[in-house]
């Protein structure tokens, strides 16, 4: 538990040296690093190729771990650690409505971040393509906000919603916003403005597909190669589970 909570913090190679006796999946990870204190202030967990039935396990039980983790500071150090927590697609974690009759566990625990996470220094980052799918008790306790492009209609009666504080004009341009422009709204700003966003550096290959262009070429995808990666993923990933076990 002391490791994991050092790696996802960012502070295992202060904690752990390289010549601890110990052989484990964080060892492995850092390699042969030159720099004995290799500190992580950001710690990606990519979620994305996770099944669905127990993707919300995991990402409550992550959260759960580092909030029970830093509400047990001293009240003296209380806060001394900000953390923040990003949720990229987070319709997938803090859905409002259950899916199967089954209450979703990684909502419970991050309704509980967004009420309590402030007074132990622990904060959210919520980001959605679909933010009326979203729990509405994690919003609400959204501070500022930051709106991209919305054109569905569902969506955009509930920003009006969110945010009262903007006016109308501005909300009105929800649906025709080109790339990279934003609405900003709330606390980090002293009235509702529209701003662009600087260009990622570097940039996501994130870019729409030109289907006809590739439609029309004659390569072909490399299916053999395409395999290879993917069972080279889960042959890591069983190894990975064995070193913890």
């Amino acid at each position: 538990m002391v490791q994991f909570l050092a790696y996802v913090l960012g502070d295992y190679c202060d904690i752990y040296k390289k010549d601890a006796e110990d052989d484990n999946v964080y060892h492995h990870y850092y390699g042969d690093s030159e720099d004995d204190n290799v500190h992580s202030q950001i710690t990606v967990i990519d979620m994305s190729l996770l099944p669905f039935q127990v993707l919300e396990t995991i990402t409550g039980l992550i959260g759960r771990i580092i909030l029970e983790f830093l509400s047990q500071f001293e009240k003296s150090k209380r806060g001394s650690m900000p953390v923040v927590i990003a949720l990229e697609e987070a319709q997938n974690y803090i859905p409002e409505i259950n899916k199967k009759d089954r209450d979703s566990i990684s909502r419970k625990v991050f309704e509980r971040i967004a009420r309590e996470g402030r007074k132990y220094g622990l904060s959210l980052l919520v980001s959605s393509q679909r933010p009326s799918e979203l729990s509405k008790t994690v919003l609400s306790q959204c501070n500022s906000v930051i709106v991209h492009r919305i054109q569905n209609p569902d969506d955009q009666v509930y920003i009006r919603k969110l945010v009262s504080s903007a006016n109308s004009e501005i909300l009105n341009q929800l649906p025709t916003h080109p790339q990279q422009h934003v609405i900003v709204m709330g606390d980090c700003v002293r009235t509702p403005i529209v701003a662009k966003m600087n260009t990622a550096s570097p940039k996501p290959n994130s870019n729409n597909p030109e289907f006809i262009q590739n439609w029309l070429k004659e390569e072909k995808a490399d299916y053999q190669g395409v395999a290879n990666k993917w069972m080279e993923i889960d042959r890591k990933n069983t190894e990975n589970n064995n070193l913890q076990s």
